[in-house]
């Protein structure tokens, strides 16, 4: 499991280190009491989040053109693999990129 880190929030939150998302990594992640999320090393924005229940999806983080963060949720694991993710992070990424 990824190590904890302070992330310089106020109430000092721990934030789990970044992983590279694969098959293998996502089938290492467990529930905790509280849902996290965690970054891909290898492509920014893309994530992988897990809930209390054990429901894991994935997700890429961009910014509008206005500015605003925008979570755009790919799909949940099982449903698609996270190579499969991973590709669709990267053509919403372009389609944001190019309008």
């Amino acid at each position: 499991m990824a190590d904890m880190i302070p992330n310089g929030t106020p109430s000092g939150t721990p934030k789990k280190r970044p992983i590279k998302i694969t098959a293998s990594s996502v089938k290492k992640l467990k529930p905790e009491e509280k849902r996290y999320e965690l970054a891909d090393t290898e492509m920014p924005g893309f994530r992988v989040r897990v809930s209390p229940s054990g429901l894991i999806s994935y997700a890429v983080l961009f910014r509008n053109k206005q500015g605003k963060r925008v979570r755009y949720t790919i799909g949940k694991h099982r449903s698609i693999t996270p190579e499969i993710a991973r590709k669709a992070a990267k053509d919403k990424l372009a389609e944001v990129t190019l309008g």
